[in-house]
């Protein structure tokens, strides 16, 4: 226990930081089958830029997507912020 648990705790936030990091979700993307798109299910190269978690073929099947992506986009991206603004308050 004393090797991976201190009682400093700030040295407990630098390693669960860390640990983060270490298994943040685009390390599993490596291991993931190709992305398909979510308009028509080719494989896709393409994702959202505002959160990241939709994928596409191309321009034309984001376009056509994004009426219905929309929504969730907006509560994947408005999470997203409220947690950097809470990590944000606990570092500073």
């Amino acid at each position: 226990m004393d090797n991976f648990f201190r009682s400093d705790d700030k040295q407990n936030k630098e390693d669960m930081d860390r640990m983060m990091k270490l298994y943040s979700s685009e390390v599993f993307e490596d291991f993931m089958e190709d992305p398909k798109c979510g308009e028509c299910g080719k494989v896709a190269s393409q994702r959202c830029s505002k959160c990241k978690n939709a994928w596409y073929c191309s321009r034309d099947c984001q376009l056509r997507q994004w009426k219905g992506h929309k929504a969730i986009c907006l509560l994947f991206t408005q999470k997203e912020t409220e947690e950097k603004e809470k990590s944000a308050s606990i570092k500073g």
